[in-house]
């Protein structure tokens, strides 16, 4: 509940609920660790905030649920940067939930989310944001090792999505921009 919690070099594993619960503070900082096997339907985080702030970087994840997840109320944010996903999850890998998620009836999904130089290899979609971040959300520079034409990113609006890489034969750039709806 503090903030400036650091994990460092640490492997986390065999949690039913999250290996890390961040539930409130800002300047976390998660880094050069091996999160995996931390699944449990409805459940199972490798990093999980509330209304928490930290920085997730130089991990290596693998058989969660999310790993990385937020409850999406405000104040609810986080930076990921330079993480491997090896893709074996039961759904998604980064996750922001939203305001349908928490039936509070809005449709805020956290403050503000920087995913950037992060390699998914999982099959399905890497990056979900369950409603609109009140500040924003930028993902950029990541290589999604999915074809252009799956779903890599699925969010709701007032996201910034530039100069990814997709596939792992042939990659491919794109970039867009989904605003508030």
């Amino acid at each position: 509940e503090h903030g400036h919690l650091q994990v460092d070099n640490c492997e986390l594993a065999g949690w039913s609920r999250a290996a890390i619960f961040l539930r409130k503070g800002t300047g976390h900082h998660i880094h050069h660790n091996f999160i995996h096997h931390n699944q449990y339907n409805g459940l199972g985080y490798g990093v999980s905030h509330d209304v928490a702030e930290s920085r997730i970087t130089h991990n290596l994840f693998n058989y969660n649920r999310h790993s990385i997840a937020g409850t999406g109320r405000a104040g609810s944010e986080y930076e990921a940067c330079h993480n491997i996903e090896l893709g074996h999850s039961l759904s998604h890998c980064f996750d922001m939930h939203g305001g349908r998620d928490r039936k509070d009836n809005t449709t805020i999904a956290g403050s503000k989310l920087n995913v950037h130089h992060n390699t998914f290899y999982c099959p399905k979609t890497a990056v979900v944001i369950r409603g609109i971040p009140t500040k924003s959300a930028e993902i950029h520079h990541n290589w999604f090792h999915q074809s252009p034409t799956q779903l890599s990113i699925r969010t709701d609006g007032n996201t910034t999505i530039t100069n990814n890489v997709y596939g792992h034969t042939n990659p491919q750039f794109l970039s867009q921009t989904v605003l508030p709806t």
